[in-house]
């Protein structure tokens, strides 16, 4: 288990026994088998970012060669998974893809008001300092700028696709990328997604984009 008491060593001989499988189920001939590695991609990613909560994602310093291998490994193998799932000939997998990138920026947050709840010895003011905590945005970032910047080329083309359902979850994960950059181009970019769509054929469509530029 990725998470459990191993040492180091055992931590990246477990990630380097999982990434070669991971690569050779991308082209699986049954689609619930990639379905289920997209979502599996979605709860790597997660995990790889968990393991260093307070660090600045896009920062290089005082990172550790833990941290350094983790982010080698998303930049490198896990990135070009989910775009090559993201370009599946499957809309389920395409949409399996992009909820898992989704998925994984709330689970994120989820970790850290976890880890926000387990001191007992929360004071008064520091409880009401927490509960007005609770109203920010329900996504922290779990990609880089320049991760982020990978995927906006392939968000862009799906966001075009013949299969509403597809179109659907391109413009729902827009609040999980925006919260991973600063940049006015790049939140542009991203944004301009949701305008598009909401210009879509299909109610379904139209109403996702709308409530993403509310969040």
């Amino acid at each position: 288990q990725l998470s459990g008491s191993s040492g180091y060593s055992e931590k990246i001989s477990v990630l380097e026994s999982l990434m070669p499988v991971a690569l050779q189920l991308q082209n699986d001939p049954v689609t619930d088998v990639r379905i289920c590695l997209a979502a599996a991609s979605g709860e790597l990613l997660s995990f790889l970012v968990w393991r260093h909560p307070s660090k600045d994602i896009d920062s290089s310093k005082e990172r550790t060669s833990e941290e350094s291998l983790h982010k080698r490994y998303i930049d490198n193998q896990l990135i070009p998974l989910l775009q090559r799932l993201l370009q599946d000939s499957d809309p389920e997998v395409t949409s399996a893809a992009l909820r898992a990138v989704t998925n994984a920026s709330r689970s994120h947050s989820r970790d850290m008001e976890c880890r926000r709840n387990d001191d007992d010895s929360i004071s008064l003011s520091s409880h009401q300092s927490h509960v007005v905590e609770k109203v920010e945005p329900v996504f922290r970032p779990v990609l880089s700028e320049a991760q982020v910047m990978k995927l906006v080329p392939t968000l862009s083309a799906l966001s075009s696709s013949t299969q509403w359902r597809v179109r659907q979850s391109a413009v729902e994960i827009v609040p999980a990328l925006l919260g991973c950059t600063h940049k006015t181009e790049t939140r542009s970019e991203i944004a301009r997604l949701c305008f598009t769509l909401m210009n879509d054929s299909v109610d379904a469509v139209r109403n996702s984009a709308a409530e993403r530029l509310c969040l």
